[in-house]
């Protein structure tokens, strides 16, 4: 159980274009995201979109909710993962304190350019723990 001394976070999250594991064990990502995410138009619809989150003090045996929200009420038709059970004896998933975490959404369709939020919720408490916030803008043509 998670204790208030030792809360739960976020070290860090990138985005990419696709996740693969290797048979030797490591991780590919391809087409790393290293600011905001410029599409061709909005409305648009992302083929698919990987997050690759690291946590520090999810442990094994957790679940994890995650939601989606963007920056109003109808920007984005929330694809929420409801419970995500973390493995307890997998060191390639939970090691050193660290818990590695691959969402793969397929067909997220974006309303409205701004600031999106993936919230993070842990063993069914209603308290987010931690976000991972990026920017959709369109691309601009001069």
């Amino acid at each position: 159980m998670v204790t208030k001394k030792n809360p739960p976070q976020l070290v860090y999250g990138l985005i990419s274009d696709d996740v693969r594991n290797e048979v030797d064990r490591k991780t590919s990502l391809i087409g790393i995201s290293t600011g905001d995410i410029v599409v061709p138009i909005i409305p648009h619809v992302f083929g698919k979109i990987c997050f690759h989150l690291v946590f520090k003090g999810v442990k094994g045996g957790d679940a994890i909710k995650v939601q989606l929200k963007g920056p109003s009420e109808n920007s984005v038709a929330s694809p929420v993962f409801d419970r995500i059970e973390i493995p307890k004896a997998v060191p390639e998933v939970v090691q050193e304190g660290t818990c590695v975490l691959q969402l793969i959404m397929g067909l997220l369709g974006i309303k409205e350019e701004g600031v999106y939020h993936l919230l993070f919720f842990l063993n069914d408490e209603e308290k987010v723990f931690g976000n991972f916030d990026f920017r959709v803008k369109a691309q601009r043509t001069e």
